[in-house]
Order: structure tokens, then C-alpha cells, then sequence
């Protein structure tokens, strides 16, 4: 079978439309090349933004590794055996301290202080929005002098050239330099840092408002506690049997031993269930943790941008009348 245009033999007309349509198409990108090569200027401009944004999501990377870096010692902390258990007397205490100030909605107020108690700790030990807000605002500094200069140099090129290059050069460059300047001192100011670093710590650290799965995020956590409470609840079982077994291995019943031998079965049992436990469950919540951070890249990556290329646009408005007035 022939390899044909679709109505071309039925309609001539139409088929001629298809063909010169598709050789438009075919000149399109060598024409497009040639006004490139013919502009060299707009090529080495395009290239050196496209070469920008580059490094800035490649710097963007670096900084979420390094925060998904605190997840692995973050867990083994949620898993440790020691660890676990101060943080499960921290949330049993906000637990109590809600109850006691409000009991009629006790499953809103026991969520709430789980959640409360976890935000918390994934804020100290992962998050750390303060300090990574820092690290954000140095990154956007370093990549604001960066494109400042960049900008700079391609006014520069374009608004000087032939013979009086050097003169204007002489004359332009001051003035672009003085603006820049004053661009990057009006960003560290302390009233734009602060507003800017606010906005920072807003993107990086956690919501109470979130809908996620709080118990499952929270299990090591739920487990200790719960083992807590049943530990507390079965005393009086543990030391019956205890002291019948004590009795038939000739080991004296008193208190001092009944108290040892309950503390090393419970703490046994409670160290094999979390043993079990980060077995099958850390691998996932790992995962989940990363899953958050990661779902805040966009939004940092976005506000970056943002004040990066306000920041361009306020050396380009200012500069304007420069150029403008020095052609």
C-alpha cells in the first residue's frame, strides 16, 4: 500500500494546503538555527540562564539530601529502645496534662497530643526549619550576586560596542555596579530577612492541619505507650506469678526480688516486641518521612525562583535608565 496524504486524491485543493503546511514545517527549524547563529547575543544569553537555572535546581537537590540525611538517625532514634521510651513518657504527659484541662472530647484531645508530641520531635530531629531556612537564604544570595553579575555583563556587551566600547564601559559599568550593590544590601536588610526568612520556615516545617495517618506514622510511638499502660494495668498479674515462681526455684519471695524479676520480664518482653517491630516497620517509616520532605520541593523551588527573579527585575528597572540614557 501506498503511503499517502489522507484526501489528497479526493480533494486536490486540500491536499496541496497539507503539502505546502508541511514544508513550512520542514523550513521552520533550519530558519530558526540561522536566526540563532545570526544572533549569537540571544544564543549566549539563553545558554548562560539556561546554565543558571541548572546549577540552582542542582543546589536545590543538595540541600533536600542533605535533610533526607536526618531521616535514617531520626528513625533508629524513633526505634531506639531508650529513646522510644522517653518520648512515649513526653506524649504520655501531654496526653494527661489535655485530659485534665478538657475530658469530654478525650479521642480529639488524646489525637492532638500525639500529633503534637510527633510534629514536634520530626521538627527537632528532621525538619529543623530555622536552620534550614538559613541555609535557603544563603543559597539565594549566592544565586542572586551570581545572576546580578551575569546581568551586568550582558548589558555591558550589548550596550557597548565599536569603537567607544572602552569609554562606555568605563563609564556604564560603575553605575550597574553601584545598583547591584544596592540590590543585595536592600535583600540582607534586616526587614527583608526577616519577612523572607519567615516565609522560608513556613515552607519547611510541618502542619497540624495535615490529614495523614497519624497512628500508622506514629505506631512506634502508639506501641510504647500502650505497652506502658498495660504494664500498669497488669501489675498485680505479674506479681503473682512471679512469686509462685520464685517459690518453686528456691529464690527468696520479697519484695526487692519480686520488683527485679517483674522489671526484667517486662522490659524483655517490651524490648522483643520493638525488636519486631522496627523489623517490619521502619523501612516504611522512613519512607513516609522522605515522602514529606520531598513533597516540599516544589513549593521551595518556586519561592526561590521568586525572589530570584525579583531580584532581577529590580536591577533591570533600575538599570534601564542607564543604558537607556548612555545609547
Amino acid at each position: 500500500m501506498d503511503f499517502a496524504l489522507p484526501h489528497a486524491a479526493a480533494s486536490p485543493v486540500f491536499g496541496k494546503v497539507l503539502i505546502a503546511l508541511f514544508v513550512c514545517f520542514m523550513l521552520t527549524t533550519p530558519v530558526l538555527a540561522a536566526s540563532s547563529i545570526n544572533d549569537p547575543g540571544r544564543g549566549a544569553e539563553e545558554s548562560s540562564r539556561s546554565f543558571s537555572r541548572a546549577i540552582l535546581q542542582q543546589d536545590i537537590d543538595v540541600f533536600f539530601s542533605r535533610r533526607v540525611e536526618r531521616v535514617a538517625p531520626y528513625s533508629d532514634w524513633t526505634y531506639g529502645w531508650a529513646t522510644s521510651y522517653a518520648n512515649s513518657y513526653f506524649t504520655a504527659a501531654r496526653v494527661v496534662s489535655s485530659l485534665w484541662k478538657n475530658s469530654w472530647d478525650w479521642p480529639e484531645n488524646v489525637l492532638g497530643a500525639v500529633r503534637v508530641q510527633q510534629v514536634r520531635s520530626v521538627t527537632e530531629h528532621v525538619l529543623q526549619p530555622e536552620r534550614d531556612a538559613a541555609a535557603l537564604e544563603a543559597l539565594v544570595d549566592r544565586h542572586a550576586g551570581s545572576r546580578l553579575f551575569l546581568i551586568e555583563m550582558e548589558m555591558l556587551s550589548a550596550s557597548c560596542a565599536g569603537a567607544l566600547a572602552p569609554t562606555c564601559r568605563d563609564r556604564l559599568a560603575p553605575k550597574l555596579a553601584a545598583i547591584s550593590a544596592a540590590i543585595s544590601d536592600e535583600q540582607r536588610g534586616p526587614a527583608a530577612r526577616s519577612v523572607s526568612t519567615a516565609a522560608f520556615v513556613a515552607l519547611l516545617g510541618a502542619k497540624l492541619d495535615e490529614d495523614f495517618d497519624v497512628f500508622h506514622l506514629m505506631r512506634p510511638l502508639t506501641s510504647r505507650v500502650t505497652l506502658l499502660v498495660l504494664r500498669l494495668t497488669e501489675l498485680a498479674a505479674f506479681v503473682l506469678i512471679i512469686s509462685a515462681a520464685l517459690r518453686r526455684i528456691y529464690v527468696p519471695d520479697t519484695a526487692v526480688t519480686r520488683l527485679a524479676v517483674a522489671l526484667a520480664v517486662a522490659w524483655c518482653l517490651d524490648y522483643t516486641l520493638l525488636v519486631g517491630e522496627r523489623f517490619w516497620q521502619q523501612d516504611d517509616f522512613k519512607a513516609r518521612v522522605i515522602a514529606g520532605l520531598e513533597s516540599q520541593e516544589d513549593a521551595v523551588t518556586a519561592a526561590v525562583s521568586a525572589r530570584l527573579d525579583a531580584v532581577e527585575a529590580s536591577f533591570m528597572t533600575a538599570a534601564a535608565q542607564h543604558v537607556q540614557g548612555g545609547r
